[in-house]
């Protein structure tokens, strides 16, 4: 998929993930409505953002990143560890300091690496790309689009694979896919078919070349000023396009065997673990230690002996419970205060990719919140401690 930046290239690539809601019109995916479909493609396909660090749990490291994603995403069954190891050593990344090295600090090259070996490990029947190579050096952005051209089964590779979708600007990589889509900078449909039917339906479109440059059109990159020009697109072009496009009904491809749900939220929990151990010690010592204590000293303090602080007040049958109610509320505090902050941290496209995967929304919540509940019952037992020594 080629054209000018905001013809709509991500965009049709997030709404073919499951990501967001379309106002007019219909997928169809092998004589198939996407929304009829529910999560059994969501379980065959995988897609690779644009910013790889959206799609990565950056607290991991690679080979718990593709064991997480096994557990959230595929039965224990379709867990493969040569697979595993096969993808990490393709996309080098099975040297020695990257065996404790969180994705968190790898370069933007090798994060964008670790997308693809994750995709790769899982085994997708549709592959979505949004600009895969970019960020990687020329040497490997070669040899990503020959693995792309490898898993699919395009032209001779000599097997049969995934089916891949691809947003690329790496014009000279084209001519390895068996179609092209070309957008204009409108958004409107200017061909369809294969790469070589492009240029010669450009070409014989606009025998004087694009407007810009001088001679004829002989690559995709001379096309480029004609999409801009949206409204000029010439007839013949979109029409001996758009006959290529026939729809197809295919036998819809065999999804995954569904995730347990013990076992999705073991996935679930596997990446809150590994981001809590990344964590600072010293927020970890204040959070579980500091805080609670520094909390329950404060309170006791201030409702210590209220007779001291009005001698001239009249004491009343409710003043045994103002200690009680404050603690309790100091609890609710220290829940509320960590749970708005894993909230607000918590990183919005990753959850929406698990859910264009076919990774459920209930076990991504049970593990929240059981995560919360062993957390804040550590802070609340601190707490409750520390308001004993205070009060003897």
């Amino acid at each position: 998929i080629i054209g000018p930046s905001g013809c709509g290239k991500s965009s049709l690539m997030e709404r073919l993930a499951g990501i967001g809601d379309w106002n007019n019109g219909e997928i169809w995916i092998n004589g198939r409505k996407l929304r009829d479909t529910g999560d059994e493609l969501a379980r065959q396909r995988v897609f690779v953002v644009q910013n790889a660090a959206e799609a990565l749990h950056v607290d991991m490291t690679i080979r718990e990143e593709l064991t997480a994603a096994h557990r959230m995403h595929a039965a224990a069954c379709d867990e493969d560890t040569a697979t595993d190891e096969a993808a990490i050593k393709k996309f080098q990344l099975d040297g020695e300091e990257f065996k404790t090295k969180i994705i968190g600090k790898y370069s933007g090259g090798e994060k964008r690496r670790a997308a693809l070996a994750r995709a790769l490990a899982l085994k997708p029947a549709l592959l979505l790309l949004d600009e895969p190579t970019a960020g990687l050096d020329p040497d490997r952005e070669q040899d990503v689009m020959n693995w792309l051209k490898d898993i699919s089964g395009a032209k001779g590779s000599g097997r049969s694979g995934c089916t891949v979708l691809c947003v690329t600007h790496v014009l000279a990589n084209i001519k390895l896919f068996d179609k092209v889509l070309v957008f204009a900078s409108n958004g409107r449909l200017a061909f369809y078919g294969t790469p070589e039917e492009a240029l010669v339906r450009f070409k014989d479109a606009y025998p004087e070349g694009n407007g810009k440059d001088p001679g004829p059109i002989n690559s995709f990159a001379d096309i480029f000023p004609i999409l801009s020009r949206a409204g000029n697109i010439r007839k013949s072009v979109v029409e001996g396009g758009r006959v290529v496009a026939e729809p197809t009904e295919d036998e819809f491809p065999k999804a995954r065997e569904r995730t347990s749900f013990g076992r999705c939220i073991g996935g679930y929990f596997k990446c809150l673990w590994s981001s809590f151990k990344n964590t600072s010690r010293s927020r970890r010592l204040f959070d579980f230690l500091l805080l609670p204590a520094l909390l329950a000293l404060v309170i006791r303090f201030v409702c210590n002996d209220y007779a001291k602080l009005d001698p001239g007040r009249t004491r009343t049958g409710s003043e045994p419970f103002v200690l009680p109610f404050c603690s309790c509320l100091a609890v609710f505090w220290l829940g509320l205060v960590s749970s708005v902050r894993d909230i607000v941290g918590e990183r919005y496209p990753r959850r929406c990719l698990d859910r264009g995967e076919g990774v459920p929304l209930a076990p991504y919540l049970t593990s929240r919140y059981l995560w919360r509940l062993a957390t804040v019952g550590v802070q609340t037992t601190v707490f409750s401690l520390a308001m004993i020594v205070a009060i003897r």
